[in-house]
């Protein structure tokens, strides 16, 4: 079977999404279509990760905001790729993949399509209301023009289902297999907390830095940002490390060494990189949003928080119990096994993909 995946982004949880499943889903030949943007990762480096077999195809023009001109330019440039592609599945990533390509399926006559939002548009909370708005019809458009819509949590799913779109969803899933994981003995009420993603208005860097200065002078806290981006400067807090990008094994060895996991995101999909905590055993403090909701279930492997405050009184009450962070860490583990194990994750898209493909001889 060969499955096609367009993206617009080449990096972040998109990208490892479609990683995981070339390999996950070794029976299928998989090709991306990708975008690339100057101020993302090196593109060379993200084909590195893949495997040989993998094809890639440069999908011109496409950029994250509306313009029509470029838009229109991408829509001519993803119809000419695809028209030469004889494929069984396409699989859409993303809001303006997921909107540009059901279009362009639409006039191929191509059925078996799949889009996965992975963070839908309409859930920006860095837009005016009318701008969402406007995202939200444009899902709905691209609802009715082709494809089924299969989002990567519960909770951007219900989104979907509130805005009256049909949808289904496969949580994103992680390994965890044989992963050795040290907690540590009390009484250490040493802290160190961490974030991984890059820093941008939807990771809020503003709310991370609030919470992080409520601690300034506690030398028993320690604040870790891995990543870079636009808005590093807001981490200002004497009390935070911005590591910049870090080698896949380098960030595990981080995570591993680390007491909690501290996400303020205004919105998600599902973030592999909280997934990567709690499958180490992390206990979670993450802002509540939708993709975030999906991780934690209150007082059992972490909290849920809308306030700077709240946040700060979580921290004070594990910092001073030690064993409420191993249990949490512990029920992390165990969260992951019942509810996002990557081989259900990708044997369930494997299914659909079989499912759908039948659209073309139908």
């Amino acid at each position: 079977m060969k499955v096609v995946h367009v993206v617009e982004c080449f990096s972040g949880g998109t990208i490892n999404f479609i990683n995981l499943a070339t390999k996950l889903i070794p029976d299928c030949q998989h090709i991306v279509v990708h975008g690339e943007r100057p101020d993302e990762i090196c593109p060379q480096k993200v084909k590195a990760t893949f495997e040989q077999e993998v094809s890639f195809i440069k999908w011109t023009s496409v950029q994250r905001e509306i313009s029509v001109w470029k838009d229109f330019k991408a829509l001519i440039s993803l119809y000419n790729i695809l028209k030469g592609i004889k494929a069984d599945v396409i699989h859409l990533h993303s809001s303006k993949a997921g909107f540009l390509g059901r279009v362009v399926c639409k006039a191929l006559g191509i059925k078996p399509v799949i889009y996965t939002p992975h963070g839908a548009a309409f859930l920006r909370k860095d837009i005016p209301a009318g701008k969402v708005r406007l995202f939200k019809l444009l899902e709905k458009i691209g609802a009715n023009i082709s494809g089924t819509v299969i989002c990567c949590s519960e909770s951007e799913c219900r989104a979907f289902t509130d805005a009256s779109i049909q949808a289904s969803f496969i949580n994103n899933g992680i390994a965890v297999g044989n992963r050795h994981i040290e907690f540590r003995k009390s009484p250490d009420s040493s802290l160190t907390i961490v974030n991984c993603g890059r820093v941008t208005v939807q990771k809020n860097p503003l709310l991370f830095n609030e919470i992080a200065r409520a601690f300034e002078g506690n030398a028993g806290l320690r604040f870790i940002w891995v990543g870079e981006g636009e808005l590093q400067h807001e981490l200002e807090s004497s009390n935070i490390e911005v590591t910049g990008w870090l080698p896949k094994q380098e960030v595990l060895a981080l995570l591993r060494q680390a007491d909690l996991y501290l996400s303020t995101s205004l919105w998600e999909g599902l973030p592999f990189a909280a997934l990567e905590a709690m499958s180490l055993g992390k206990p979670m403090l993450l802002k509540d949003c939708v993709g975030n909701v999906d991780l934690v279930q209150d007082n059992y492997n972490g909290f849920l928080f809308s306030e700077a405050d709240e946040a700060v009184q979580k921290i004070k009450l594990l910092q001073a119990n030690r064993e409420m962070l191993n249990e949490m860490g512990a029920k992390s583990i165990q969260l992951c096994i019942d509810r996002f194990n990557i081989q259900d994750t990708f044997q369930r898209y494997k299914e659909q993909y079989s499912k759908v493909s039948q659209l073309n001889v139908q």
